[in-house]
């Protein structure tokens, strides 16, 4: 980071198809969700984690999840999408997003994409937006459907 006061965050996550177990490193990104379709709720991917660059003795720990179900999705993305503003500065959310995955869960992961970006747009009337988007869907699918 030095005298620049510019940082890099990362979420790096893997997901073992076979064991049906995730591994993410967090290093000052926001979590990521996953949203456990059969129980209808959703668990937050954190865990401790300092942007990179800021601390040169920092250790960054893996953490993990198990237990994923077939139609249990994950994402991953960046604040620009819960931090867009409707024209009178309102900020989406990540409940509107949660309730957007909620809606479309039985669809596949495009599309559930394709609708979060569809309701950030309609919902900044538009206009320009303030910060970057980018946003991962991740479906669990059986294994018939590889």
């Amino acid at each position: 980071m030095g005298d620049s006061g510019r940082f890099v965050t990362l979420l790096a996550l893997s997901v073992n198809p076979e064991t049906r177990e995730i591994y993410w490193v967090r290093a000052g990104h926001d979590p990521g969700m996953l949203y456990r379709r059969e129980e209808e709720r959703f668990e937050e991917l954190g865990g401790p984690g300092l942007a990179l660059g800021v601390d040169s003795e920092w250790s960054y720990s893996v953490q993990s999840t198990l237990g994923l179900k077939e139609g249990d999705i994950v994402l991953l993305g960046t604040d620009g999408i819960w931090e867009a503003r409707d024209c009178e500065g309102d900020m989406f959310g990540k409940a509107s997003v949660q309730k957007i995955v909620r809606d479309h869960a039985h669809q596949p992961a495009e599309a559930i994409l394709e609708a979060v970006f569809a309701a950030v747009g309609e919902y900044t009337c538009e206009t320009r937006l303030a910060d970057d988007m980018t946003l991962i869907v991740l479906k669990i699918i059986s294994k018939g459907n590889d």
